[in-house]
C-alpha cells in the first residue's frame, strides 16, 4: 500500500480552512491473509515510526481497554475501545457494547451454518459527533462467517495514514477482534479486508518511506498483504 501510495497516489491539500494538510492519497483496498495476520497482530517492522515494541504495548493497552466495563477517554473526545465497547443512541444512558453483540451474531452463524452480512457494528455517531472536529477515522466493521470455523474481519477508514500509526492500529483492532469475538467462537480469524477511502500518506513522511523503499530495508514492505487501488 505504502508503494501504490507513493507511485500512484494524488497529491491533495484536505482538513479545513483552520488547518490545512497536505498529503499524497489514493483509495485502497488492503487485504491481509494468514500468515499475514499473525504477523500483523504479533509484531511490526521496526522501520515504521509508531511500530516494533511501541506498537505491541500499544496493542496490549488497547485491548486492556476493550475488556473493562468502565468508559476512559483517557483525555480525548472519544477512544476506539469505548466505542466499540460502549457505543451510545444520542438519548441512551447506557451504551451496547459492540464486541457482544458480534460475537452473539457469529456463534449464531455457526450455530446454523449460514452466514449473515447483518454482523456489523459503527464508530462514528451522527447524533452525538456532528459538530466534533475530529471525528473517528476508524468508522465501520464487519464480521463475516466464511464457514468451516474460519471468519473475515472488515474495516473502514474514512481517513487513514499509511505513514505512521496505521501498523499499530491495525494489530491493536485486529487483536482485540481475535480475543473478544473470534476466538470465544472458536473460529479462526482467515482474513482482515482494510477499506480505506482516503489511504495517505503526509508530505512530511513521504521523503522518509521514498529512501525506506529504495534502501535494503524495503523488503519489510513486502510479502504481508495484496493491496488493491
Amino acid at each position: 500500500m505504502v508503494k501504490t501510495i507513493l507511485n500512484e497516489g494524488e497529491d491533495i491539500t484536505f482538513g479545513d480552512a483552520e488547518e490545512k494538510k497536505y498529503a499524497r492519497n489514493i483509495y485502497g483496498v488492503l487485504i491481509l491473509e494468514r500468515p499475514a495476520i499473525v504477523k500483523a497482530i504479533d509484531k511490526t517492522p521496526k522501520i515504521y515510526p509508531w511500530g516494533g515494541k511501541k506498537a505491541q504495548v500499544f496493542r496490549d493497552e488497547f485491548l486492556a481497554e476493550c475488556r473493562k466495563l468502565e468508559v476512559s477517554k483517557q483525555g480525548f473526545d472519544y477512544t476506539y475501545p469505548d466505542l466499540l465497547k460502549c457505543f451510545h443512541a444520542k438519548n441512551s444512558e447506557y451504551g451496547m457494547n459492540q464486541f457482544y453483540v458480534s460475537l452473539d451474531k457469529l456463534r449464531e452463524d455457526i450455530k446454523t451454518g449460514i452466514s449473515s452480512n447483518r454482523n456489523i457494528g459503527v464508530l462514528y455517531n451522527p447524533c452525538t459527533m456532528y459538530k466534533m472536529k475530529n471525528l473517528p477515522c476508524f468508522n465501520e466493521f464487519q464480521v463475516v462467517y466464511e464457514g468451516d470455523a474460519k471468519g473475515s474481519l472488515r474495516l473502514t477508514f474514512r481517513s487513514h495514514d499509511w505513514g505512521t500509526a496505521v501498523w499499530a492500529n491495525i494489530m491493536s483492532i485486529a487483536n482485540a477482534f481475535n480475543e473478544l469475538v473470534f476466538k470465544p467462537a472458536d473460529c479462526k480469524l482467515n482474513n482482515i479486508i482494510i477499506n480505506s477511502y482516503s489511504a495517505h500518506i503526509y508530505k512530511n513522511d513521504m521523503g522518509y518511506y521514498e529512501k525506506m523503499l529504495n534502501s535494503k530495508t524495503a523488503k519489510y514492505f513486502h510479502g504481508l498483504s495484496k493491496a488493491v487501488q
